[in-house]
């Protein structure tokens, strides 16, 4: 049973954004696998049935949903070659980070966010989300309160600065309309980390990953698609 992340881990994230080099983590390398490494897997594994009670195909092994620790630097101003916080990500097999609408949590010294959306813009789906909200307003409206929306998550994401917004879109609803891309996310700060270092995180997670679970089907499903008259 998952007994909560380690405290050890936070400071091991700061020990090494003050140290970030490779000497460092090489000499701290065990801090590394047992207070990040191993208890991220665990997490993980604990968190894996309610995905794929969410969603079957995604990607539920560990080794797939913990990400690494080592930067790509290749196209990036920051030479920094190790990151000082981590996450948690799920998703279909096989598909680029940016294109996957999917999962996540994540943790650094001064929160963790978790929620659900995709990491970067998706013209698409917004086209697709853009016709639902003008021909039934309501039904999004429903199902944003429903799921916990904007009481317990936050909606993310860059948005249009010149996209016009039609006068039948309902207030609470213009936010989204203009998204280039969207995620809708929960945070606790440092002062508030208590549950993250006991067994509460995962019910806390599995409770909130289950009730927006139909706002992601929703975002999923075919009704996008359907040709409103």
């Amino acid at each position: 049973m998952f007994s909560g992340i380690p405290r050890e881990m936070i400071d091991f994230f700061l020990a090494l954004r003050f140290n970030n080099n490779r000497d460092f983590f090489e000499q701290n390398r065990e801090r590394y696998e047992r207070f990040v490494k191993e208890p991220l897997q665990a997490l993980a594994q604990a968190m894996g049935p309610t995905l794929a009670g969410i969603d079957p195909q995604f990607d539920v092994r560990p080794a797939r949903v913990v990400s690494r620790i080592r930067r790509d630097t290749r196209f990036s101003h920051n030479k920094d070659p190790y990151r000082d916080h981590m996450w948690l990500s799920w998703r279909y097999a096989g598909q680029a980070t940016a294109d996957a609408m999917g999962f996540y949590w994540d943790v650094s010294p001064e929160a963790t966010h978790w929620g659900f959306g995709y990491y970067a813009e998706n013209k698409q789906t917004m086209d697709r989300v853009r016709r639902r909200i003008i021909a039934k307003p309501q039904e999004i409206l429903d199902l944003l309160a429903h799921c916990g929306i904007p009481e317990r998550f936050a909606l993310q994401g860059d948005a249009y600065k010149r996209l016009a917004v039609p006068p039948e879109v309902p207030e609470a609803l213009r936010d989204l309309y203009v998204k280039k891309g969207f995620y809708f996310q929960n945070t606790t700060g440092a002062q508030d980390f208590d549950a993250l270092f006991s067994g509460a995180i995962v019910q806390n997670l599995q409770k909130d990953f289950e009730r927006v679970a139909p706002l992601y089907d929703w975002m999923r499903g075919r009704q996008l698609d359907e040709i409103e008259t």
